[in-house]
């Protein structure tokens, strides 16, 4: 079993160099959640690895990779609508 454990936006903030910390030595993944919502996560280089590794091999990855450009374009087009273009889609 993995050692997991949900943490809020505002603890990373405040805790980050303790997470990375616990991330690199206790093999700790961290759950980031904002306003109850997940939104990212911490996660040791090896993991992060695995993780590049598989996404390079899996016969999904086309439609993957489809699904990604198309949340994109609908969130660019969101905030063209908001009054906002020219903003960066990270």
């Amino acid at each position: 079993m993995f050692n997991q454990e949900f943490v809020t936006a505002s603890e990373v903030r405040r805790d980050f160099a303790e997470l990375l910390m616990r991330s690199r030595y206790e093999q700790m993944r961290f759950m980031i959640t904002k306003r109850d919502r997940f939104v990212a996560a911490l996660v040791t280089s090896e993991d992060f690895l695995a993780l590049e590794e598989l996404c390079k091999t899996s016969p999904a990855k086309k439609e993957l990779q489809r699904q990604m450009d198309l949340e994109g374009w609908h969130r660019a087009r969101q905030l063209t609508r908001e009054g906002r273009p020219g903003c960066l889609i990270v």
